[in-house]
């Protein structure tokens, strides 16, 4: 049996990449309060998470689907320098 293409396509994944309106405008106003406009250390990432309540995926998405997009810089794991 061949299963069409749109039927193997996980729905849970088509929502990770939405970062929906209000969550938006959540992370803007938190960027706004801690001065970041151009980049974004994993630290303060790590911390406006954890002070307003934002899940870190929705941060990381946020930076990349902005535009100009906001670089992260101080990784944690060494992948941003």
């Amino acid at each position: 049996m061949v299963v069409p293409i749109s039927l193997t396509v996980n729905p849970i994944c088509l929502q990770a990449n939405h970062v929906g309106t209000m969550d938006r405008e959540k992370i803007r106003k938190a960027f706004e309060a801690y001065g970041i406009t151009d980049e974004i250390t994993c630290p303060q990432a790590f911390e406006i998470s954890e002070k307003y309540d934002i899940p870190k995926m929705d941060i990381a998405r946020y930076c990349n689907q902005r535009e100009p997009r906001l670089k992260i810089r101080g990784c944690q794991l060494g992948c941003f320098k």
